[in-house]
C-alpha cells in the first residue's frame, strides 16, 4: 500500500519538473520568428518555462522564479557585461511594492501572536451570531477587518477565521456530507466568498495586487496609492460585502435559522481569553496607525496639520510599524525570520516582476537587451544617443516646434544642429522616442 501511494507522487513530481524544461527546449529550438532576433526569442523561452513551472508548481514558486532569473542573467540575454547583468538581477529586490506586502505579512504575525485576530472574530460572532444570517455577516466582517493588514487570503481565512468558524457547524452536528446543509455549507461558503471580495477591496489584502500595481507602475508609469486603490473599488466592494452573506443565505438555504448556541459558545471562548492583553491593545493601536498613514500619509490630497500632505511612503509605513512591534515586544525578530510565506512571496514576486517587466517593455539584441534599431531612421541607427523631439520610427517626422524649412533630420545630434532646441543642446539627453521605437 505504501509503495503504490508514493510511486504516483514521485512520478507526478518528475513530470512537473521536466515539463518547464521541455517548454524551454521546444521554444529555444524553434525557428526565430520574423521581427525578433535570437536573444529576444531565447529570453522568451526562459520566461515561458518559468510561467509553466509556476502553473504546474514544479517547485516552490520562489524557487521557480529565482532559477528563471538566474538563467536569464547568466545567459547574456540582458547584457554581455556580467556586472550589469547582476545589477539587473538584483533590481527587483529593491522594489518597494514587494516590501510593502512582506511587511503586511509581518502584521499578520502580530494578529496571530497577540490573539487580536481571534478576539475580533469571536466578538463579531457573539454580537451577530444569534441567527444564521447574522452569523454570515459576522464571518464576512471578520475577514473585512483583518484584510487590510493580512496580504494572504490563506493566512487570513485559513489561519485566523477558519479555526473559529470550523467549530460552529459541529455545535449543530453539521459535518461534511449529508448534514452539511444544516449550517456548515452556508458558513464555509460565506467565508470563501467574502475573502474573494476583501482581497480585491484592499491593496494589502492579497499579494498579487502588488505584482499588478508594480507592473503597471513600471510599464505605463501609473502609481496608485493605498487610499486610491480602496476608493476605486469601494463602491462595488462594499456593496458586495453587504450582498455576499444575503446571497449565500438564499443559495445555500441553511436548515438552522436561529443559532443562540453559537453566541453562547463565543461568549464562553471570550471569557476564557480574559480581558484584552497589553499586546492586543498595542497591536490594535499599530494597525490603526498604519491605516491612517496609508490613507492620509501617502496622499497628496489630504493635508495633516504639522506633517502636511504626502509625507510618508506606503512602504515606509510598514517599516515604522514593524519597528514599533519589535520595540514593544509584540513580535520578535525570530518570528519575522521564520515567516515562510512572507519570504516565499518575496522571492517569487521580485524575480517574476523583473522577468515580466523586461519581457513586456524591452527587446533583446545580439549584444544583450538593447533597443532594437530595425525600425529607426538611418540617423537613429548611426546615433543611438540622440536628442531629437520626434518619433524616429516614422523616419522623417521631425520636431513639431521647428519650422518646416529649419527642422533638422530625425536623430541628428542636437549639439551639431544650430536649429535644435536650447534644452536639447544643453542637456544632450537621449531621444526617448528612439528608445521607445525599438
Amino acid at each position: 500500500m505504501t509503495v503504490s501511494t508514493q510511486a504516483p507522487e514521485a512520478k507526478g513530481f518528475r513530470w512537473r519538473l521536466v515539463a518547464p524544461l521541455a517548454v524551454w527546449l521546444v521554444i529555444y529550438l524553434w525557428p526565430v520568428p520574423s521581427g525578433l532576433n535570437v536573444n529576444q526569442w531565447h529570453y522568451f523561452a526562459v520566461f515561458a518555462a518559468v510561467i509553466t513551472g509556476l502553473i504546474l508548481e514544479s517547485m516552490p514558486v520562489g524557487a521557480v522564479g529565482l532559477i528563471g532569473l538566474t538563467v536569464a542573467g547568466i545567459s547574456g540575454y540582458i547584457d554581455p557585461d556580467p556586472t550589469k547583468s547582476l545589477r539587473w538581477m538584483l533590481a527587483g529586490f529593491a522594489e518597494s511594492t514587494v516590501w510593502l506586502i512582506v511587511g503586511a505579512f509581518v502584521f499578520s504575525i502580530g494578529y496571530r501572536k497577540s490573539q487580536l485576530g481571534r478576539r475580533i472574530a469571536l466578538v463579531l460572532v457573539q454580537r451577530l451570531g444569534s441567527n444564521t444570517l447574522g452569523l454570515g455577516y459576522a464571518v464576512a466582517m471578520s475577514d473585512f477587518l483583518l484584510a487590510p493588514a493580512t496580504p494572504s487570503n490563506t493566512a487570513r481565512s485559513g489561519g485566523i477565521v477558519y479555526p473559529i468558524i470550523s467549530n460552529i457547524p459541529r455545535i449543530y452536528g453539521s459535518e461534511p456530507g449529508p448534514t452539511a446543509g444544516r449550517i456548515g455549507t452556508y458558513v464555509m461558503w460565506t467565508a470563501f466568498a467574502a475573502t474573494a471580495v476583501t482581497s480585491s477591496l484592499f491593496f494589502t489584502a492579497l499579494a498579487p495586487n502588488a505584482a499588478a500595481l508594480a507592473i503597471a507602475k513600471k510599464t505605463v508609469g501609473v502609481e496608485v496609492s493605498w487610499g486610491q486603490w480602496f476608493l476605486g473599488f469601494a463602491p462595488l466592494g462594499i456593496l458586495l460585502m453587504v450582498l455576499v452573506p444575503l446571497l449565500s443565505y438564499a443559495v445555500c438555504r441553511p436548515e438552522v435559522k436561529r443559532s443562540p448556541e453559537i453566541a453562547e459558545w463565543a461568549t464562553k471562548e471570550l471569557a476564557e481569553m480574559g480581558p484584552m492583553s497589553r499586546n492586543e491593545w498595542i497591536m490594535l493601536g499599530l494597525i490603526v496607525l498604519a491605516m491612517f498613514l496609508w490613507i492620509a500619509g501617502s496622499s497628496p490630497d489630504i493635508h495633516v496639520p504639522v506633517l502636511g500632505s504626502n509625507f510618508v511612503n506606503a512602504t515606509t509605513v510598514v517599516f515604522i510599524v514593524i519597528s514599533l512591534m519589535l520595540v514593544t515586544g509584540v513580535i520578535e525578530f525570530a518570528d519575522i525570520v521564520s515567516e515562510k510565506g512572507a519570504w516565499e512571496v518575496f522571492f517569487y514576486f521580485t524575480s517574476l516582476l523583473t522577468l515580466a517587466y523586461l519581457a513586456s517593455t524591452r527587446s533583446a539584441s545580439s549584444n544583450g537587451l538593447q533597443p532594437n534599431t530595425q525600425n529607426r531612421s538611418p540617423g537613429c541607427r548611426r546615433r543611438p544617443r540622440c536628442c531629437c523631439w520626434s518619433r524616429c520610427s516614422s523616419g522623417s517626422t521631425i520636431s513639431s516646434r521647428a519650422s518646416p524649412r529649419t527642422r533638422p533630420p530625425c536623430c541628428r545630434s542636437c549639439s551639431r544642429s544650430d536649429r535644435a532646441s536650447p534644452i536639447c543642446r544643453s542637456r544632450h539627453s537621449p531621444c526617448s522616442a528612439c528608445t521607445r521605437s525599438g
